[in-house]
């Protein structure tokens, strides 16, 4: 642009535009929130000056301002982060397990501590997510729960890591899963039943004893299922030993099914309970 004396003259929203900010950052969050780039115009529609951007431009700032909060979220210091519970999962993506790891403070805040990508959930890849995590400071030795999906490298590289006292909590909803895959089609829905009854049990010995009734009647209709049922059943059971309050237990006790890793909503009376136990 020039003045009628012939004069540069520097547009600032262009200056803006090219330094990044506040597009990158508020097209980032617009995006993050379900805005499809095919309408980028209603993201940058609020800057008095258009910048007369095609939807690849955009795009390339989504990508470079997420590359850039990843970034962030996987290198930052946890010494001083205090958690009373940290939640690790995965999910499958492209053929491939993305396992992450969910802290939950006392307050009841959640964060984003580390993700790892690998072929399997296997113990290699859960083995270098927690060894991360301790190397930029968070400290395993402090008491907190552990709530893990059913796979058996998750809770051995929790026990490696925070010892044999670490609480433990299996998630239900995939004890229920991998017994009901054994079944056939006509027995999934009574032993279901069964399952939920006794998950739902409040008094830890009455849900034990249920359970414990259930694997014996599927020592007769389905070993395989018994022994899924079996293994690790004790660790599906630690919130009802710890007497959690009702609602706080449901979300603790399935958090793939409740929370999975990204929701987590409970009283700030329930908050305090866990983090006082």
């Amino acid at each position: 642009m020039r003045t009628t004396d012939d004069k540069e003259v520097r547009l600032g929203s262009s200056e803006l535009f090219h330094r990044g900010e506040p597009l990158t950052e508020t097209a980032w969050e617009k995006l993050m929130l379900g805005l499809s780039t095919r309408k980028y115009g209603q993201a940058v529609r609020q800057f008095s000056e258009a910048y007369g951007l095609e939807k690849s431009a955009i795009s390339e700032h989504f990508i470079e301002a997420s590359r850039e909060k990843l970034k962030a979220i996987m290198e930052r210091r946890l010494d001083k982060t205090r958690l009373c519970a940290l939640l690790i999962d995965a999910t499958p993506f492209q053929g491939q397990q993305i396992v992450a790891a969910l802290g939950i403070s006392e307050d009841g805040r959640k964060t984003i501590l580390g993700i790892r990508q690998g072929a399997t959930e296997n113990a290699t890849v859960v083995d270098e997510l927690l060894a991360d995590l301790v190397d930029r400071g968070l400290d395993f030795t402090e008491p907190r729960l552990y709530v893990l999906d059913g796979g058996k490298a998750l809770s051995a590289a929790v026990k490696k890591y925070a010892g044999e006292s670490a609480a433990i909590q299996r998630c239900q909803v995939h004890k229920r899963r991998n017994v009901l895959d054994h079944l056939t089609e006509e027995q999934k829905s009574g032993v279901a039943k069964k399952l939920n009854a006794a998950y739902a049990l409040e008094d830890y010995g009455d849900a034990k004893q249920a359970l414990n009734a259930l694997h014996r009647e599927l020592m007769d209709l389905n070993p395989s299922a018994a022994r899924s049922l079996g293994e690790g059943m004790e660790e599906t059971l630690t919130v009802h030993r710890l007497r959690l309050p009702m609602q706080l237990r449901k979300t603790m006790a399935a958090p793939c099914d409740r929370v999975g890793l990204f929701d987590c909503r409970t009283g700030l009376q329930e908050r305090e309970t866990l983090a006082r136990r």
